[in-house]
């Protein structure tokens, strides 16, 4: 597990999961480094006690689960929300009614297609 501080000031820990390379971004700053440090902390004791580590897709979770998460990864990273707010809204009008009754991981393009198609007419 690594924790590096990017070009653009954020902060970064990289770990592996099962042969798999995983990273979360944290703000700039002292807390942003206080709360990676952390963060690498809590993956060195879930790995020493070979308890499930976090960030992976879980059987059961659903698509605005999943959107929530994303949104908060973004803003993590420093993005500009002007643009998320706007997604977040479409998502929250068009695809949340429809797609967010079953787990994530039954979904397939069709249902997105289906309900693109619907909120086009």
């Amino acid at each position: 597990m690594s924790i590096c501080k990017r070009k653009d000031g954020r902060w970064q820990v990289t770990y592996r999961d099962n042969g798999r390379v995983r990273s979360k971004s944290f703000p700039s700053g002292r807390a942003g480094k206080r709360d990676a440090e952390a963060f690498d902390a809590d993956i060195r004791l879930k790995k020493a006690t070979d308890k499930p580590l976090p960030h992976g897709i879980r059987d059961g979770a659903y698509l605005d689960e999943l959107v929530q998460e994303w949104i908060v990864e973004k803003k993590a990273q420093g993005r500009a929300t002007g643009w998320l707010k706007d997604w977040a809204a479409v998502f929250n009008s068009v695809f949340l009614p429809a797609l967010c009754q079953r787990p994530a991981h039954t979904l397939t393009q069709a249902d997105f297609m289906a309900r693109v198609i619907s909120g086009c007419l």
